[in-house]
């Protein structure tokens, strides 16, 4: 217990006023709404009890002070039985009191009823009657110059544009809670409002914008115990964000990242939240449904021990989508069944119409067309009262193809227009979002480009100098390539294409095929060398390792012994294959093989004939492994470090005289480190070396 819930206990004992016990009793309801919801709840209910008991031989003035008392209690019992999901409850107190606090013109406390008012109406679906709410608010705080209060409505109408899809008018909003924000001091808030801002930059596909404003959120709350559920949160953000652009192990580490501080602060909400988005990404990005259902079952208990009933339901939905996947329907309908039950208990409208939508898609499933349209029509009624139409999209779709295996031809019809019209609607308004998404986003990217000009001007010349060295390197390092690989099977070309000009009526056919051969050898080599400069090119710009999906990198190394199987053969080489069976890591399938091929082509290089080459890939608790290991010459120790350069020279040489360009293993390393990877050299002269590459398990 703080000391001041101490003194207010203590001065509550001391007190007979009754006007004096009514305040000190609304001042214990406000401190422990939060940490203590049931003993806030208690002290509400106690000032009510005194309120009531409050005579009318009192002066006006103690009346009125008396029924403000009052009014207040039944606003903080209508925000803790928000908080509890009891809605109904709630929505009549916040009517009661919003009525008294007009009567006795208390302007504050009514501006924070419409506050509370206007969660209600999301929840039911009203954003026109919430943001109607929050703009009276808004009103109310001007007047009396109340900026927190501005700043907290600008924040909440920006969510609730935000959910409309109306993104740059919700941005603008935002800005200008943050401003507010920022001239109280209020880093809490500004947090928020950044992390609200980044959310509505996502969504409309401005993801550098999005990043930027989860970046500045997070550097804003890490230093700060006090604000770790803040920087969970915009971890949580920039996890998504990272999502949208498929690179799934970059939001995962945020996810985990954020999962270990909440567990450090014992952020319940966010655990449970952690536990919903990671399960998405399993979903979405890795298409593991079983882990997906492991993290939606944790987040099911997480929100059930928080008594959310709003988040119980969701992942119950969830839960039973990916049961639907699997094709295990009995499951499936079980946890929508469940979240349906919930739905109805505390009135969650828009979770409820999703339910009825799982089950009837599901009972279509399952053949059973009566069940699949019952339920498909209550959808129906709730979705056109909460005006959800992409819901009402996919419910005519259903109905459309029930009814049509019903024979019923003219509703299948019916739906189907249904089915087309808002299909048209909903497309027509997405269009006109996304034009004007893309015109705001050009307004800000012209905005940006000329507030950064000055900047550039003053570094310009730093950053030319810089990539002009880098230019001048690379350039460096291609004409000495070209003069130390190039040079000699060129030089091989010429010698062999002269003498076979010169003395071709000299020559037997022997001899001449001897000479083309060489012309070939050297024209295979030279094309390797530009191959692999230009392989090298594509990596580094991005353009080679393409979306990362779930990859058997069993099989990869299966393919690779497979194709250089003949070469080792012909040299006297055993390559063995100690791989586990079906190891899987998250990759790209080309860039994976080249990885593997290179390493292995190499290992054949260096060995003597009559040598063994081993490759294995293993699965560690934390990792996956792949090592390849050769008993060849092996490397000096001082040559090690720079094994992985390009066109690196070390002393070792391919033991039957094959071509090397010096750029293979610099390859490996650069498309190992695009998949978060790591690779390690270790060797011994006249021993062998072993490469050992380093995955992330999936």
């Amino acid at each position: 217990m703080s000391s001041l819930a101490k003194e207010l206990e203590s001065n509550l004992a001391c007190s007979t006023n009754p006007l004096e016990r009514i305040t000190i009793l609304n001042e214990l309801a406000d401190l422990y709404m939060y940490d203590d919801v049931d003993r806030s709840v208690q002290y509400a209910l106690d000032v009510v009890k005194e309120a009531q008991s409050f005579g009318g031989a009192h002066q006006a003035d103690e009346g009125l002070a008396a029924q403000s008392g009052l009014a207040r209690a039944q606003y903080l019992l209508a925000r803790s039985y928000f908080d509890q999901q009891r809605y109904s409850d709630s929505l009549n107190l916040l009517e009661t009191c919003a009525s008294t606090f007009k009567d006795i013109e208390d302007n504050e406390s009514l501006a924070q009823v419409l506050e509370l008012l206007s969660k209600h109406y999301v929840n039911e679906g009203s954003q026109v009657d919430a943001i109607d709410a929050l703009q009276h608010a808004h009103t109310l705080y001007e007047k009396l110059w109340n900026k927190e209060g501005s700043a907290r409505v600008l924040e909440q109408t920006g969510s609730v544009i935000a959910a409309s899809g109306d993104y740059p008018n919700a941005i603008e909003y935002f800005r200008k809670s943050i401003r507010f924000y920022t001239q109280t001091g209020n880093d809490a808030g500004h947090i928020r409002a950044l992390t609200h801002m980044g959310a509505a930059h996502r969504d409309m596909g401005d993801y550098p914008a999005a990043l930027e404003c989860y970046l500045s959120a997070h550097k804003i709350s890490e230093d700060d115990p006090g604000l770790k559920e803040l920087s969970v949160d915009s971890l949580i953000g920039l996890g998504e964000v990272y999502v949208r652009i498929e690179y799934y192990h970059k939001a995962l580490e945020h996810l985990f990242k954020a999962l270990r501080i909440a567990e450090e602060v014992s952020y319940a909400r966010g655990q449970a939240k952690l536990q919903n988005v990671i399960g998405d990404v399993y979903v979405i990005g890795l298409q593991d449904l079983p882990g997906a259902l492991d993290c939606f079952t944790r987040a099911l208990s997480l929100w059930r021990d928080l008594k959310n009933k709003h988040g119980e339901a969701q992942v119950e939905n969830s839960i039973g989508t990916v049961y639907l996947d699997l094709g295990e329907y009995k499951q499936a309908l079980e946890h929508f069944y469940n979240s349906l039950n919930i739905c109805e208990e505390v009135s969650l409208k828009q979770v409820q119409t999703e339910a009825l939508l799982y089950i009837g898609e599901t009972y279509e499933k399952l053949l059973d067309e009566s069940n699949a349209l019952e339920y498909l029509s209550i959808a129906l009624d709730i979705a056109e009262s909460t005006k959800a139409r992409p819901v009402k999209v996919r419910v005519h779709a259903a109905l459309s193809r029930i009814h049509k295996v019903r024979r019923e031809f003219e509703r299948a019809l019916y739906h189907h227009e249904k089915f087309l019209e808002l299909t048209k609607l909903v497309f027509s308004k997405e269009a006109e979002e996304k034009i004007r998404n893309m015109e705001f986003r050009h307004q800000l990217f012209s905005a940006r480009k000329e507030a950064e000009i000055f900047r550039l001007k003053n570094v310009e010349l730093g950053t030319k100098n810089t990539e002009l060295e880098k230019l001048n390197n690379n350039m460096a390092e291609f004409l000495s390539i070209a003069a130390h690989d190039l040079k000699n099977p060129l030089a091989g070309v010429i010698l062999s294409a002269g003498l076979v000009r010169h003395n071709a009526d000299r020559l037997t056919a022997k001899q001449i095929k001897d000479q083309l051969s060489k012309i070939e050898l050297s024209a295979v080599r030279m094309k390797d060398i530009v191959s692999r400069l230009l392989d090298l090119n594509a990596i580094e710009s991005g353009s080679i390792v393409h979306k990362q999906v779930r990859v058997n990198l069993s099989r990869i190394v299966r393919n690779a012994i497979a194709l250089y199987q003949t070469i080792a053969e012909n040299k006297g080489i055993t390559v063995l294959n100690k791989s586990e069976t079906d190891v899987e890591i998250i990759g790209e399938d080309g860039a994976l093989a080249t990885v593997v091929e290179n390493l292995l082509s190499n290992a054949i290089k260096y060995s003597e004939a009559g040598g063994t080459v081993t490759l294995s890939a293993s699965s560690h608790r934390d990792y996956i492994q792949l090592s390849v290991v050769d008993h060849g010459q092996g490397i000096p120790e001082s040559e090690i470090a720079t094994v992985f350069d390009r066109f690196a020279n070390i002393s070792s040489r391919p033991t039957a005289g094959e071509s090397t360009s010096g750029l293979g293993l610099s390859i490996v390393k650069t498309i190992v480190e695009v998949l978060d990877g790591s690779i390690d050299c270790t060797s011994e002269v006249g021993q062998g070396t072993v490469f050992t590459v380093t995955f992330p398990k999936p």
